[in-house]
């Protein structure tokens, strides 16, 4: 069951990913941001 779920989160990952690179044009890209790092 939990593998189910992270294929599933995996696939939608790959389909944004799909839906982003449609939009780059090619050049060159920045990208600056932020991530959180919790405490393990």
């Amino acid at each position: 069951q939990i593998s189910a779920i992270f294929e599933e989160t995996a696939n939608q990952e790959k389909e944004h990913a799909k839906r982003e690179f449609k939009f780059l044009q090619g050049g060159e890209v920045e990208i600056a941001a932020a991530f959180p790092a919790g405490v393990i």
